[in-house]
């Protein structure tokens, strides 16, 4: 009897620590962003000197995340989820650098999926033309698409290099040795590998500019 009691005292307890846990009127939270920068930032050191000759500028288009007047606002707030929305697809693959944090590369995958999944309801508000959110959305996908691109043309030079010099050592004595199938399988080999540390670190190096971006140009609560 005793046991129901305290069940019954604890379930409007769980109820409204359920509902203040919750994002209160779709209204995005500046912490959220702030600690998956946090992250991102810590989970590695500084750019490793030996990926100088592999660094790239993107140009991250600021214009996602400009507004003229609060009349503008929705565009932005849902370009600033669309950002996470490409975070966590980029960061699905589970290929990252060894030499990362590997506690705080978990937690910032679990921030950010939480951050996609607490503000879906932020896509279903209604737009105004002034919005201008498809020209952000579009701008957004080419800059990701660039970065998902950058990820897979490394994987793909590291491997055929790599094949083509496990193929030419093993042989080089032999003559005319060479068989078409054992090289394809070899090449499916290479082509199925991680990518590689340097592509995540211009990724990542990217990311933490966009993230610090949007934290100066988004008006969060």
């Amino acid at each position: 009897m005793a046991l129901w009691k305290c069940i019954a005292l604890l379930c409007p307890f769980l109820f409204f620590a359920q509902i203040c846990s919750m994002p209160t009127k779709c209204i995005m939270r500046r912490k959220l962003v702030k600690e998956t920068h946090k992250l991102l930032e810590n989970m590695g050191g500084l750019f490793p000197r030996e990926c100088l000759k592999e660094n790239v500028e993107i140009t991250f288009p600021t214009s996602a995340l400009q507004s003229d007047d609060s009349n503008q606002d929705i565009g932005v707030k849902k370009a600033t989820y669309k950002i996470m929305e490409h975070i966590d697809y980029l960061f699905a693959n589970d290929s990252h650098p060894v030499s990362w944090n590997q506690k705080k590369v978990e937690d910032f995958q679990n921030i950010v999926y939480r951050f996609t999944d607490d503000y879906k309801c932020i896509m279903t508000r209604k737009q105004r033309p002034e919005d201008d959110f498809l020209t952000r959305e579009g701008a957004l996908k080419t800059y990701f698409d660039k970065l998902a691109t950058l990820l897979r043309n490394k994987v793909h030079q590291t491997s055929l290099f790599s094949m083509h010099k496990i193929w030419s050592t093993k042989h080089s004595n032999k003559i005319l040795s060479f068989k078409p199938i054992a090289y394809y399988k070899l090449l499916s080999f290479f082509l199925l590998q991680d990518y590689s540390d340097c592509a995540w670190e211009v990724v990542r190096k990217e990311l933490m500019c966009v993230l610090k971006l949007t934290l100066k140009l988004v008006s969060f609560t």
